[in-house]
Formats: C-alpha cells, structure tokens, sequence
C-alpha cells in the first residue's frame, strides 16, 4: 500500500482576479482574496458528496501522493504567480491584497464595502481594513450616500485610476510569461479546463447531495 501524503494543497490566491475565503497573509496583513475556496474543496474531497456515479475515480486514499494532486499544483502555480506579481507591484505602492479591490472599483465607481466583500469573497472586516489602508494611501475615498446617509459609498481618487493601468500591464506581463511555450490553442483549453474544475467545485452542494458540472459548461 502507497504511503499517503499528508500535504494538504492548502489555500492560494489567483493572479487573474478571482479570490475565496481563508487566504494566506500578505505583508500587509490583509486577508488575501483569490482561488483558495477552489483549492481548499479539491484538497478536501472527503467534504464532498462522494455517491453520484458521474463522478471519476482519478484519486484513491491508498495512492494518493501530494506531488499527484491537482490542488497541490493549482497552490504551486497560483503562489509563483502571486509571488512574482507582489515583487513587481512594490514600485506601484500597492499589495497584491489590494489589487482586486482596485480592479472591482474601476468596474464600477461607487460601491460599498459590504458590495466588495461579496465579489471578493472575503470576509466584512478584511475588506473593511484594506479599504483603510487603501484611503491613507489616497486611492480610495468614502462618501455617505445621499439616499441613506447609513450607506458609506466608496471610489477611486484620481490616484487610484491612475494607479490601475499599471497594474493591469504587470498582471498581464507575468500571466503570459508563466504561459511561454503555449500555443493559442493550449492556452484556450487551459483555461477551459480550468474553469471546468471551477464549475464543477462551485456547483459540488453537500446540503442537497448534488455535484456535478454546470449545465452550461462545455464538455
């Protein structure tokens, strides 16, 4: 019998902008939003509904090695992406804690920090201590609303749009050197496929026993 790994593939953050509960700490302190709900599922099958006959048999208990696992890689890959990224957004003045909330804000002026949260997937009082630092670095400001003077609506200064496009080259710079080598047409099943797993992980519902793949999902 193989000896099981008890490396978890743990939490990760993504670099493109898609982020989960219970992330690793950045320097600043701030909970790190990213693909970790993601990973974390894939690294914790056993939480799973594990008796519909769709699902495949890839993994078993008695093989199953860290180096095999899907989660492990996705935290391998997401962590040197993040890595790399932190290291060239330190002349931006920026973590990449902070990114996506910049990112969500130049979608759409004037949310609040409850709104973020949600997209975001973290927590109230994460969202609601990066949004402080993020003011005390004048990118950010809050407002009351004016229709509800309990609503505090937040944007982006001048500073802070101006601070995006930057970002925005740095992320796309270290996602295509991390996909040297790829043609177009490996990139785009790369991407199908992860969004595949993505899909399948999302719509894995312990409460009603179902797991299966989006309807909508190409095969």
């Amino acid at each position: 019998m193989a000896t099981i790994s008890n490396t978890p593939a743990g939490p990760a953050f993504a670099a493109a902008g898609t982020y989960g509960q219970a992330d690793p700490k950045v320097p600043d302190g701030s909970a790190e939003p990213g693909i970790a709900a993601t990973v974390a599922a894939l690294a914790n099958p056993s939480d799973r509904p594990s008796d519909r006959s769709d699902i495949p048999r890839f993994y078993d208990a008695d093989s199953l090695l860290a180096g095999d696992s899907i989660g492990l890689l996705m935290k391998q890959c997401v962590g040197g992406l993040g890595r790399e990224i932190q290291e060239r957004m330190n002349a931006h003045a920026v973590t990449y804690a902070q990114w996506p909330a910049l990112a969500a804000l130049s979608r759409q002026q004037s949310r609040t920090a409850a709104d973020l949260a949600r997209e975001l997937q973290t927590d109230a009082g994460a969202m609601t201590r990066m949004l402080d630092r993020l003011e005390e670095k004048g990118l950010i400001t809050r407002t009351r609303d004016q229709a509800d003077r309990r609503v505090t609506q937040i944007q982006l200064t001048t500073e802070g749009l101006e601070a995006v496009s930057p970002i925005r080259e740095v992320l796309a710079e270290v996602l295509n050197q991390a996909l040297r080598g790829f043609s177009e047409e490996e990139f785009e099943r790369l991407r199908g496929y992860l969004r595949r797993v993505h899909a399948n992980v999302g719509n894995c519902k312990a409460a009603d026993d179902t797991c299966g793949p989006a309807e909508d999902e190409p095969a």
